[in-house]
């Protein structure tokens, strides 16, 4: 299994504290055991790996997230950007641990980069009775209601804009990479 990982990938395997560490010319691979048994890729900056010798790392499954942990308490991204009270994975993958991937955020902040819960699959869509899409963000507890769509993805457009001119960087877009 790991001959055909180092062969597709490139990564040459290394055993680090008890876990499996592939590298490549700038990223790491630490395979984590989780408690189903299964085992994760974590990626990680290769600059990083002194920092995180010394733990036997494995991934903690918190409901949807998944986190690489040294410890009970121990999260990696805390290790790798140790004093912020609030770290975001940008991506929404706690299992990303570059440090292109992780930065300090409030607690106001990591709230706005989370899905959205809708039956329509859009954060900030929702079917009204007419059967449109309505479409809305909130600006803290406010909402700004930003009108009614023929269909859940012109509204979530729509949604995308507002959100991205409101919260900037931190905001969660239905089409993330897409121009607006």
């Amino acid at each position: 299994m790991f001959q055909n990982l180092k062969n597709r990938s490139g990564l040459s395997p290394e055993r680090q504290h008890g876990n499996k560490v592939f590298i490549g010319k700038s990223v790491a691979v630490i395979l984590c055991p989780a408690p189903n048994g299964k085992l994760f890729g974590v990626l990680v900056d290769k600059e990083s790996l002194p920092t995180l010798q010394g733990y036997f790392w494995r991934v903690r499954l918190d409901g949807k997230r998944v986190y690489a942990v040294g410890s009970r308490t121990l999260k990696m991204h805390r290790v790798l950007l140790p004093n912020p009270r609030q770290i975001d994975h940008i991506n929404q993958r706690g299992t990303d641990n570059r440090r292109s991937n992780i930065r300090a955020v409030s607690s106001r902040q990591n709230a706005l980069n989370r899905p959205g819960h809708s039956k329509t699959g859009f954060k900030g869509v929702v079917r009204t009775s007419s059967g449109r899409f309505a479409a809305r963000v909130y600006d803290g507890p406010k909402p700004i209601l930003l009108g009614t769509y023929d269909t859940a993805e012109q509204a979530a457009r729509v949604v995308d804009a507002k959100a991205k001119e409101i919260h900037g960087e931190f905001a969660f877009l239905n089409f993330p990479g897409v121009n607006l």
